[in-house]
């Protein structure tokens, strides 16, 4: 029989956000806690919860379930206690925020009905041996459940490998062990504390993200549940864009759906006040955002003229001020200006892609051809920023003898500042580097606190840097670790790198290209 803590993963939505009245749905979609009818049955989480069934009914192991954060490891709990067999005495223990020895104890002798006072650690474990034993001669399986086991402290892991060695009189052990935890759960193993326990056979599960298909059916399904029925904003594009900004990790896809809902929400239902459960306040403060938007940008012109200085131009002919004009490399001072009209977003500004696809070029791992930086300016093409340049713009002309057929690009002076509390070097130590040498880029993306949370989730060797620069007239940040000598090394590196590094797939980029992008605005 399933214990009562499933409670512990029960939806816990409401109907807060502002688009469930609007698109009269029943519930939060795409809220973390969910209901049964919200699991959407991917294939491959699927296939690991009948192994994870199958392995406490006949196996033997300890078994490690992994995933970043984000990968569906707590849905993959509570999908297991909803299929756990009336024969199965299960305790689920959540160790998020860490735990002692002695509360974790406490809470497993509670959840298997054991008395837990006035006894010796001993004497406990003796407890807990004859307890399990007697479980097995009714034909009952007692089971462990942890979530977020790479937080257990290695004193507490200790105690759990203790319980996963106690064996019954034909040497089966008594309890099964099942961990759910990110990729650093299997490194804490090697601890010298767990020295003794090496001997207790482990099968790792790993979870991977959902391939394209999979993330479209897991949205479709997650809105159809919930009641909802208008055919947009959740246009192909939409859900494509959705599924490259998560790379298919669940918790990613829940909050850039949720992002677009919200999004795509009219600004005249807050206003009217059709929303239900809106703050007045913050209502008040949306609307009174809008009223100095608008006044902004009728007097756009005006600002303007006050603030922004005359671009210095070095051609005969005036440029526009709202421009930023490499000239052509012809003779003739009339070719006609081009400009380049930037795309709008499909989603918030807050979903941001991991990697560029634009001059990043990932290596294969048996691709021996080498790295090249995919954009660059023709001799006679012109570039236009919009809407107004940064009061360095100036435009460069080439240079008739040393450099006949090249355009030069002043380096890029109105790059976002990075914080000072980020570790690793800046763009000046990028721009030292020997240009033919390799980097492994780890994440770069439009919101540095995208880089924040990569840098205080993930282990990373120094030396690390991160860069800044200008992407369709937008901040573009990424971070980098360490410089190798040929591509062979960086490709080695990237292999050694932790598990819970290589899903991230990071990209190898040779200096060369990007010391190029950070002299250039693009």
């Amino acid at each position: 029989m399933s214990n009562p803590t499933t409670t512990l993963y029960e939806s816990n939505n409401t109907a807060s956000s502002p688009y469930i009245a609007h698109y009269h749905m029943t519930r939060e979609p795409f809220a973390d806690a969910i209901e049964d009818d919200l699991f959407y049955a991917e294939p491959g989480r699927q296939q690991k919860l009948d192994i994870l069934l199958h392995l406490t009914q006949y196996g033997d192991e300890l078994v490690l379930v992994t995933g970043p954060v984000g990968s569906g490891k707590t849905t993959l709990v509570q999908q297991y206690l909803l299929k756990a067999l009336d024969t199965w005495i299960v305790a689920c223990i959540d160790a998020h925020g860490g735990i002692d020895e002695q509360k974790f104890l406490q809470q497993l002798f509670h959840q298997m009905n054991m008395d837990f006072q006035g006894t010796t650690h001993s004497e406990l474990f003796e407890r807990m041996q004859h307890h399990f034993d007697t479980l097995q001669h009714r034909a009952l399986q007692a089971v462990l459940l942890i979530d977020n086991a790479e937080q257990l402290p290695v004193t507490v892991l200790k105690c759990v490998l203790e319980m996963a060695a106690l064996t019954n009189a034909d040497n089966k052990p008594l309890l099964r062990v099942i961990l759910f935890g990110s990729g650093e759960l299997d490194e804490h193993f090697h601890d010298p504390l767990l020295e003794s326990h090496t001997h207790i056979v482990r099968h790792n599960i790993d979870l991977l993200p959902f391939a394209q298909t999979h993330t479209t059916h897991y949205i479709l399904h997650r809105l159809s549940a919930a009641n909802f029925a208008s055919d947009k904003p959740f246009t192909d594009a939409v859900l494509q864009k959705i599924h490259k900004q998560s790379i298919g990790w669940p918790g990613e896809i829940n909050r850039l759906a949720h992002n677009v809902l919200i999004e795509s929400l009219p600004v005249t239902s807050i206003a009217q006040g059709n929303v239900s459960n809106i703050n007045k306040v913050h209502t008040a403060a949306a609307l009174s955002g809008i009223v100095l938007l608008a006044t902004l940008l009728f007097f756009q012109d005006e600002f303007n003229a006050w603030f922004t200085p005359k671009p210095v131009v070095t051609s005969s002919q005036p440029a526009p001020v709202s421009r930023l004009v490499v000239a052509p490399t012809t003779k003739s001072d009339e070719a006609p200006v081009e400009e380049v009209a930037h795309k709008p977003e499909l989603t918030s500004q807050d979903v941001v892609e991991k990697h560029s696809d634009v001059d990043i070029i990932p290596a294969s791992e048996n691709d021996e051809s080498a790295i090249q930086d995919t954009t660059s300016l023709s001799a006679n093409s012109t570039v236009t920023l919009s809407p107004r340049p940064a009061a360095n713009t100036l435009v460069v002309e080439p240079d008739p003898i040393k450099h006949p057929a090249a355009t030069i690009i002043a380096p890029a002076t109105n790059t976002s500042p990075i914080p000072a509390d980020l570790p690793g070097f800046r763009n000046a130590w990028i721009l030292k580097q020997n240009p033919e040498h390799y980097t492994l880029q780890m994440v770069a993306g439009n919101d540095i606190n995208t880089l924040r949370s990569f840098i205080r989730q993930y282990p990373l060797d120094e030396p690390l840097a991160i860069y800044s620069t200008t992407r369709k007239g937008k901040a573009w940040f990424g971070l980098i670790q360490r410089s190798y000598a040929s591509k062979q090394a960086a490709l080695d590196a990237r292999r050694q790198l932790p598990a819970v590094l290589r899903q991230q797939k990071p990209w190898l980029r040779q200096f060369s290209a990007l010391q190029k992008d950070l002299g250039r605005v693009s």
